[in-house]
């Protein structure tokens, strides 16, 4: 079998939850399945996050599909024609984008619908084209999938999509993530934060992100607890004034993207992540922090109870008084507290990488099995 998937998001350095999906997963399609080849559909050059396998093809069709004219012209022209010089069985888009003139079978994962609940938060040629787009494409494709329940049944009311055709998958951690000993938790801390205690966020700088009152919160929870830093952890998404406007709070340190070793050390030093979004499809950083034993707290909305469970602390998302006083109970949460052990492991054996691949995997031969029935 053929199999065409949509790799453009897959660039070194700046891989973003998607791109961690697509790439976790990708990988492990190719080691569980030499029979079938895997043909990367790129929009750059640079292909060495894949491993190098007999049954692996990489291509770059141009133009760089960055801006909304030119996803369709990537989608819909460029992908097209290379599916049909290859003879493709099927193909995955993992990104939320898909094809509208796509000749053969087309599974498209749709992790959430940020730009139908939030669209003043994006340029408004963004939130126009991501409307429109996937409204016309869930009636196309031919399977959907996404990363919660919570994102299944949105996507079910707000486009009218039979839930039989939508199948729900999940995200992971990486199994060589864990807890840090105190001896290196305090060298962290001394390289980052002069040693003091923090609360990390990690995530793209943008408003669906709530950082302005996640700012505002910690400046009222820092006069009941001075010591207290925080390190935001991630780059800009459109809107660039993000760090500009919070730049001047004491304690606060903007670190920009970071990855690997350098993010879990930054992680498992901290006392706690805060990720109180206004809306989020899945929030990949939760179960990162739960593996290191970090508490979380998470905003109580969209699919953050459905993934944290009882493992997390949980605030409204748009009233600081309640962030500012969860962030108190954070910085005295007991990690060693048997219950939250077990809460957590709970959470923990549910997603996994390995759990996401067979999820993907059977979601594939649907649209397949789907399309042969028809």
């Amino acid at each position: 079998m053929k199999i065409a998937i949509n790799t453009r998001l897959l660039k070194p350095g700046k891989l973003e939850g998607i791109g961690r999906f697509t790439l976790e997963i990708l990988v492990r399609l190719i080691q569980r399945h030499p029979e079938h080849e895997f043909h990367l559909l790129f929009d750059h050059t640079n292909f060495s996050l894949i491993p190098k396998s007999p049954n692996v093809f990489c291509h770059t069709l141009f133009p760089p599909a960055r801006r909304p004219w030119l996803f369709d012209w990537w989608f819909d022209w460029s992908v097209p024609r290379k599916l049909n010089k290859i003879n493709a069985d099927i193909f995955v888009s993992p990104d939320g984008h898909g094809s509208m003139r796509c000749p053969c079978s087309q599974l498209n994962v749709i992790h959430d619908l940020n730009f139908v609940h939030y669209p003043e938060l994006l340029p408004a040629k963004y939130a126009r084209y991501w409307n429109q787009h996937t409204r016309a494409l869930v009636k196309k494709t031919t399977r959907i999938a996404t990363v919660s329940q919570f994102s299944k049944k949105d996507i079910e009311q707000t486009f009218g999509v039979s839930s039989e055709k939508i199948d729900v998958l999940c995200n992971g951690t990486n199994p060589d993530w864990g807890p840090i000993d105190g001896e290196h938790q305090a060298a962290i801390r001394n390289q980052y934060t002069n040693g003091k205690p923090y609360f990390i966020f990690i995530g793209s700088l943008h408003p669906r992100k709530n950082l302005d009152r996640i700012l505002q919160a910690f400046q009222q929870f820092k006069k009941n607890h001075p010591d207290y830093h925080f390190v935001i952890v991630g780059a800009a998404l459109f809107h660039q004034e993000a760090q500009e406007a919070y730049e001047n709070i004491t304690d606060v340190h903007w670190l920009g993207r970071r990855e690997g070793d350098e993010l879990l050390t930054l992680l498992a030093a901290s006392n706690g992540l805060v990720m109180v979004s206004l809306y989020e499809g899945f929030g990949i950083p939760i179960i990162e922090a739960l593996q290191c034993d970090v508490p979380v707290l998470a905003a109580n909305n969209s699919s953050m109870p459905e993934i944290g469970g009882e493992a997390i602390l949980y605030a409204n998302a748009l009233n600081v008084e309640d962030i500012a006083h969860q962030m108190g109970i954070l910085s005295h949460f007991d990690t060693h507290h048997q219950a939250w052990h077990n809460a957590k492991n709970e959470i923990l054996t549910r997603y996994t990488w390995e759990k996401a691949t067979d999820l993907f995997w059977h979601s594939i031969q649907q649209t397949l099995k789907g399309d042969a029935a028809k």
